[in-house]
């Protein structure tokens, strides 16, 4: 054989032990057009598979749970240049819970996507639309959503294992509280949620971030969202075992945050908190939240911003001490009709002593605040407090701490129609950049 023949015959070699690797790589594509193709197909994908749902509405009766590395992608077009506005009509796929279906609609493994499609929870039912939740203890699970659409049509609620009546939840668990297995201590969730709509219209969670495990760690990256619901993040809540090391981080850029009227909040962000119901046992203590925001709007809620260190719903539950949130907000627009803010070192929710006694939310928490080039809604009624709640100095707790960087001048230099400002008292003057 000639040379030149070699040469061919060993490029030839070469290209398809290259298409073999990329075959072996890359599996192929599975497509699906119906509910029973589209379980069968998740229960079998490998790692790197995309599974197709072509247009359509699937309804399913048990949670659709994609796996590790797996992307299910529907036919939808997203519209929309900078911010999403819906699907181009004909082209969506949907998947939507059946009445009896229990716990959450989808479930998103470790390097798992969403894209391209709906999903929509049934009303009535108790679950959340999306979750990305800790499996087991020092687990690591890490997702994204791209270009989807969520419909949450419940409100918010909770029952022994967690948050419902959410759009899309990220949670490290602790399943029944101290009845059920260890909290899912050390583990690690993040979410990357990029040009999707996410709608609660009655009053549901939109997205929420909650440890209710001690030492996980939850990442957020949202980024020109339309979020028509809260977003409540929450460092560590004690389901009655203690939560403590635990931190979230957010970063948001260019989202849409607008709540039905219905709601209370845009933003509910908490430190470390015991939760809205009895469990009993002790709070969350030494937890941390930090928000990046840069560009989002919040609008057409009663309340902008609602933040706290610490927040305590009774006093059959003990105390949270330690905690921490920093809010960094550059170029934020709020557009309230009752408050931009309502923000406190700690808070608990003794505001009617003559309903119940007065209780101290703990100790030590602090929130810290940098907010620049951001616009506000006016004249509203926002409320700056190193605690809120209790009425009696011996109630307050010691070293609960509300500080904004920087220095009244710079505030009111920077940002514009936030009245009334935070008073004087709760500048540090020091410079954070």
């Amino acid at each position: 054989m000639s040379a030149k023949r070699w040469l061919v015959a060993l490029i030839v070699l070469a290209g398809i032990a290259a298409a073999a690797g990329a075959s072996a790589a890359s599996p192929k594509p599975i497509v699906v057009s119906d509910a029973d193709a589209l379980r069968s197909a998740l229960a079998k994908a490998k790692p790197g598979t995309r599974v197709i749902a072509q247009p359509g509405t699937y309804d399913v009766s048990a949670t659709v749970s994609v796996p590790d590395g797996v992307t299910l992608e529907g036919g939808g077009v997203m519209q929309g240049a900078v911010l999403p506005r819906g699907f181009q009509p004909g082209t969506e796929t949907t998947i939507v819970a059946l009445p009896e279906l229990t716990g959450d609609v989808v479930t998103l493994g470790n390097g798992a996507s969403l894209r391209r499609l709906s999903v929509a929870d049934a009303e009535g039912r108790d679950g959340n639309a999306v979750g990305v939740l800790s499996r087991r203890i020092g687990d690591s699970v890490s997702a994204s959503i791209v270009e989807c659409e969520v419909v949450q049509p419940n409100f918010a609620a909770g029952n022994s294992d967690g948050p419902t009546g959410g759009g899309i939840e990220v949670f490290t668990r602790n399943l029944q509280g101290p009845a059920g297995p260890p909290p899912e201590t050390d583990a690690s969730l993040s979410l990357s949620l990029e040009r999707s709509i996410v709608r609660t219209p009655n009053d549901g969670r939109a997205v929420f971030a909650i440890n209710s495990a001690s030492r996980a760690r939850i990442a957020l990256d949202l980024s020109h969202n339309v979020i028509a619901g809260t977003l409540d993040v929450a460092g560590g809540i004690s389901r009655g075992d203690a939560v403590t090391d635990a931190a979230i981080t957010l970063v948001s850029a260019g989202n849409l945050y607008a709540p039905p009227a219905e709601s209370q909040n845009g933003w509910t962000i908490t430190g470390g908190a015991t939760p809205p119901f009895a469990f009993g046992g002790p709070g969350a203590s030494h937890n941390h939240v930090r928000v990046d925001s840069t560009g989002d709007r919040i609008e057409g809620v009663p309340g902008g911003i609602l933040a706290s260190g610490a927040r305590r719903f009774s006093a059959n539950i003990g105390p949270s001490s330690d905690n921490a949130v920093e809010l960094r907000l550059t170029g934020l627009t709020l557009s309230t009709m009752e408050s931009d803010f309502v923000l406190a070192g700690a808070r608990s929710e003794s505001f009617d002593p003559a309903v119940k006694p007065e209780f101290g939310p703990g100790d030590r928490n602090t929130l810290t605040v940098l907010v620049r080039n951001s616009t506000g809604s006016g004249q509203r009624a926002n409320v700056y407090a190193n605690v809120l709640g209790p009425m009696q100095p011996m109630n307050f707790g010691t070293g609960n701490r509300l500080a904004f960087v920087g220095t009244p001048a710079e505030f009111a230099e920077s940002n514009v129609g936030i009245v009334p400002p935070p008073p004087a008292k709760f500048f540090t003057a020091r410079r954070n950049t």
